[in-house]
């Protein structure tokens, strides 16, 4: 029964898709609560059904816990469904943007762009030989990237990097800007890892459509699952076709990490991560320098994990993490509102909003991957503390649109 409903979700949320597509194609894409759905689908959703369908659990989990969480993850995808459903699609012109372009500030964004995209090809150069010479295999690979995340700060000034790439792309409506990316693409290649890849396409996909370039679902769909496939390089040997299977293993592992923690005596203190999810609007060590150390609920699955390598998590295993049916109940609801007000972000008539909006869309497969509360604001602090510069654009603008009232108002009054 459960695997039937899990089917018609499927069924619904298609043709749904294919009538609001056929409907308004730029709209259709720029509406955060389809992506919400797209990803719930494939995150929740469908190893939900292979669960059922195998009654088995890579982590163990009994039968009871497999038909249980499996309900849970019903649940969450027809709220999403129902929010997507009730929700509309509008068009946003980029040109309609209000903006000021400084030339001095866009030359020096150029500049900061530059010599960030030089750094990272520089590191990927210095670190060639190393990385070839790593064998190409789950663990050993991720350990180097680890190592050179933490050598070289790699994620940290990529987060900073796309931010001057998506208001370069703001302000001059050219898509040429994300090859400023290209040397992350690369070294993910070389790392046979995914994450930087998905980012720079996904980027490179919502600039299109907001210069009204539509891509086809279809494509969209068979260039994610590509991304997603990148895990079957890290399978040793050569290359047999049940291998593709391992395409799914993104949504299967991480939807085990539901199993763990419905299975956990542990709980995550709700309060701590509201606190938590609250303070990612400011700089990192706020957190740590006034409350300490965080736990997040990966510590609970992390330390029940038997497979011996990282399985990433769910907002399902966030939601569960609690051990509170009311919450449980909530939380969907909670990131469906969520979901409205990003909308309602990128409609408005400012360059800060359409950003927020941009930077919420890049991280969503982290958000369903891992955890919403810590997430929801992010985009909001990497506006206002890395990218100050965007608020001064839209503060000046709203200043001059003043000035500009103030004169028309006095001389009417003449």
């Amino acid at each position: 029964m459960i695997v039937f409903l899990h089917a018609l979700i499927w069924l619904l949320a298609s043709v749904v898709f294919i009538v609001r597509y056929k409907r308004n194609p730029q709209g259709f894409y720029l509406n955060y609560l389809f992506y919400l759905l797209f990803f719930g689908l494939f995150y929740i959703s469908l190893p939900s059904i292979i669960s059922l369908l195998t009654s088995f659990s890579h982590v163990g989990a009994s039968v009871d816990t497999i038909s249980i969480t499996a309900v849970i993850g019903l649940y969450f995808v027809t709220v999403f469904l129902i929010g997507y459903t009730i929700s509309k699609d509008k068009n946003v012109s980029i040109n309609s943007v209000n903006i000021h372009r400084f030339k001095s500030l866009l030359f020096i964004i150029r500049f900061l762009a530059t010599i960030l995209s030089v750094y990272i090809a520089y590191v990927v150069m210095l670190n060639f030989q190393h990385i070839m010479s790593v064998p190409d295999v789950r663990g050993v690979k991720s350990n180097l990237y680890t190592l050179l995340d933490s050598q070289y700060k790699i994620m940290a000034i990529f987060s900073f990097h796309v931010l001057l790439v998506i208001y370069l792309f703001f302000q001059l409506k050219k898509l040429k800007y994300v090859l400023f990316l290209s040397p992350y693409v690369l070294l993910e290649l070389l790392l046979s890892g995914r994450t930087y890849i998905f980012l720079v396409f996904f980027l490179f996909f919502i600039f299109s459509i907001l210069k009204n370039k539509i891509l086809s679902i279809k494509f969209v769909a068979i260039i994610l699952l590509a991304i997603v496939g990148i895990g079957v390089l890290r399978v040793p040997g050569d290359f047999q076709m049940e291998y593709l299977l391992l395409i799914f293993y993104e949504f299967i592992f991480t939807w085990t990490t539901v199993h763990l923690v419905f299975e956990s005596g542990l709980t995550q203190g709700f309060s701590d991560s509201v606190v938590y999810g609250v303070m990612r609007f400011f700089p990192s060590f706020f957190y740590s320098y006034i409350f300490g150390e965080y736990m997040s609920y990966t510590k609970i699955s992390g330390d029940a994990n038997p497979l011996g390598w990282g399985i990433g998590g769910s907002i399902v295993a966030e939601a569960i993490s609690y051990k509170n049916t009311l919450i449980i109940f909530l939380y969907p609801v909670v990131i469906v509102a969520y979901g409205f007000s990003m909308n309602w972000l990128l409609r408005m008539n400012y360059v800060t909003g359409k950003i927020i909006f941009v930077l919420a869309i890049l991280q969503i497969q982290q958000l369903f991957r891992y955890s919403f509360s810590e997430f929801a604001l992010y985009p909001f602090y990497m506006v206002f503390f890395l990218g100050f510069y965007i608020i001064a654009t839209d503060l000046y603008y709203l200043a001059t649109v003043k000035d500009r009232k103030t004169i028309i108002i006095s001389r009417e009054v003449k």
